[in-house]
């Protein structure tokens, strides 16, 4: 196999830490709304940086644990965030929380990814789960998933689900069976 690479391009990198404004060091995370913000999950909270500044949740906003693991912006303007302590949802006003209480696999969410069919998958470390707005939908061992830490999660051009996985290796759901 023969792999072929663009020449790097040298260029300007800015960093920014905590003494910058970002909620946290440790960046788990980075997404991009529709309006260009961009969105990081740090075990610190969660920051949002317009291109000038960072504006950060926390716990002692309505977050449901400080230690982000994910973000996933929303085409309604919500954001989702997946942390320790469950999943939180921010619509710019009102926060929700959905934990194990509410049908997730686990508490401890290390991935989001909405497929194209408007559902949001949870990977968590009990599984991953399916949420169409109204119900979750858990796969686990016992479905076929080749183990439970579920660590990331990617939609194919095909519509199948890939799931990266702590140990198993990574997994593709095709809807029906992995």
């Amino acid at each position: 196999i023969e792999i072929h690479m663009p020449p790097f391009r040298k260029g300007t990198w800015k960093k920014y830490t905590v003494p910058d404004g970002l909620a946290g060091n440790m960046v788990t995370d980075v997404s991009l709304d529709a309006n260009g913000v961009v969105w990081l999950a740090t075990h610190g909270g969660a920051s949002r940086f317009d291109g000038a500044e960072f504006a950060n949740l926390t716990q002692q906003d309505g977050l449901a644990h400080n230690t982000v693991t994910a973000v996933l912006p929303d085409s309604d303007g919500a954001v989702w965030f997946g942390t320790w302590n469950g999943l939180s949802r921010f619509d710019g006003t009102n926060w929700t929380k959905f934990t194990t209480t509410d049908g997730l696999p686990d508490n401890y969410v290390n991935a989001l990814c909405r497929d194209t069919a408007g559902a949001i998958w949870i990977g968590t470390d009990g599984g991953v789960c399916r949420y169409d707005g109204r119900h979750f939908v858990t796969y686990t061992t016992k479905e076929g998933l080749p183990e439970n830490h579920v660590l990331a999660i990617y939609e194919d051009p095909s519509h199948r689900m890939w799931f990266g996985t702590h140990f198993g290796g990574v997994a593709c759901f095709d809807g029906k069976k992995f």
